[in-house]
């Protein structure tokens, strides 16, 4: 009987202990006299090092099975290589792997130090002064990026790096250039390569009306005669060059007709005009306005701008230096806009050049490498007051807009005279039916 008692207790308990656990789990309140709750870790009596072990352990079998499939590779012998330095199935693999890599430096911008600790020829004088003259395996390059690469590099997505200016970074992008590089298609032409060609014209549209620029600066239904439109360049400094240089024969073109209309000889060459052009422009600009001149042959004048006014230049300013020039006998050519300096930040103050542009008949190129991403949002399109008045447009995609290529897209509404300055069409581009080749 005793022996049943006991029993019947210990029932009445273990239900008790279970009922108490269902209310508990049903109703999870604790009131301020409670014991706290306990983390998974504490439960199971493991340290914060214990948990990291674990976290490495599992990383360590991620590359335990990225090695086994390494070893699933046949090798191969040195002739086969040098003939097809990788096969689809080792392709496959080791692009596993970068991508692996990729993450992990994408998930850990915190990884490694703002600014590597090395000095100059560091890396240099460690490299080979030949190429190999037969292939290295794959992980001894993979170990060269880890080892001799990645520590010399200064590392833009810390997110302590202020320098310079932002580049972005997303794995969209990232995508977007292995598609393009497997294609390995160049379009220099509609002939070229149509798809990629039409595909540009409609991005720049995209971007255009994102960023609200008129559509004066779009392409319309036939791109090849718009009035307005775009191309892509490499930086917003070649889209600079590009602008000064149409600009040139722009106004070389204008003064030439003008002297055929009037029968009179002012000038005698072409060069006599060019040396009289004067491009203006803010002293806190990018350099390359001044190298674009250097480029192009033309005068360049780099006007202070003041701190009263934001340090933006002011229509005033570049006019009172053109009164100048003027009397001199020079020739005002072309006024550079900037919208967010490198160095400042700071933007032209583009409704009061406007008038100035009109007065003198200047090309007017508007530089928002740097704040043009910011247009995306209304707010902030205000700086941009008066742009429907640019000849030229050039916005860097990279600063703000994730881009990871320092590419530029330079849009004009002056789309003929922009391509008359570099038209040509040698026997190469002609196409087969004769009919003249559409140049992007």
């Amino acid at each position: 009987m005793d022996q049943v008692d006991r029993l019947g207790r210990q029932v009445r308990e273990a239900l008790e202990k279970t009922m108490a656990r269902h209310r508990r789990i049903a109703n999870p309140e604790r009131t301020a006299g409670d014991t706290p709750r306990k983390t998974p870790a504490e439960r199971h009596g493991l340290s914060v090092l214990h948990l990291e072990k674990r976290k490495l352990r599992r990383e360590g079998n991620a590359q335990f099975h990225s090695k086994k499939k390494d070893n699933e590779l046949k090798p191969r012998d040195l002739a086969e290589m040098i003939k097809q330095p990788l096969t689809s199935k080792e392709f496959e693999v080791y692009l596993n792997r970068l991508a692996h890599f990729a993450i992990e430096y994408y998930d850990n911008p915190s990884a490694y130090s703002v600014t590597p600790d090395v000095t100059p020829g560091f890396l240099y004088k460690n490299l080979p002064k030949c190429c190999p003259e037969n292939p290295d395996s794959f992980d001894d390059i993979y170990n060269d990026i880890k080892f001799k690469i990645m520590p010399g590099l200064t590392h833009w997505q810390h997110p302590n790096f202020f320098a310079y200016y932002p580049i972005g970074r997303c794995y969209p992008d990232l995508l977007a250039d292995f598609i393009t590089s497997a294609f390995s298609v160049i379009g220099f032409s509609w002939d070229s390569c149509p798809a990629l060609t039409e595909m540009e014209n409609a991005m720049i549209n995209w971007v255009g009306r994102a960023l609200g620029f008129p559509e004066t600066f779009l392409f319309q239904d036939s791109p090849p005669s718009s009035q307005g439109g775009g191309t892509v360049t490499e930086s917003g400094s070649d889209a600079i060059l590009c602008a000064v240089l149409a600009a040139r024969q722009w106004k070389i073109n204008q003064i030439v007709e003008e002297q055929q209309r009037r029968g009179g000889a002012k000038y005698d060459t072409i060069h006599d005009i060019a040396k009289r052009l004067v491009v203006y422009s803010s002293k806190d600009a990018h350099s390359c306005i001044e190298k674009a001149c250097k480029l192009a042959m033309l005068r360049c004048r780099p006007i202070q701008p003041l701190e009263e006014n934001q340090w933006g230049l002011t229509g005033d300013q570049i006019e009172e230096q053109i009164k100048k020039d003027l009397s001199n006998g020079l020739i005002p050519c072309f006024i550079n806009c900037t919208l967010g300096t490198t160095s400042t930040a700071s933007c032209d103050k583009l409704v009061s050049i406007c008038p100035v542009v009109k007065k003198y008949d200047t090309w007017l190129h508007v530089d928002a490498a740097y704040a043009g991403s910011t247009f995306i949002e209304s707010k902030y399109r205000e700086v941009a007051e008066g742009i429907e008045n640019a000849h030229t447009i050039n916005v860097n995609l990279s600063k703000f807009l994730l881009h990871s290529a320092t590419l530029s897209i330079i849009w004009t509404r002056e789309q003929k005279i922009y391509k008359d300055a570099f038209a040509l069409t040698p026997i190469y581009l002609k196409p087969s039916n004769g009919k003249s080749t559409r140049n992007t």
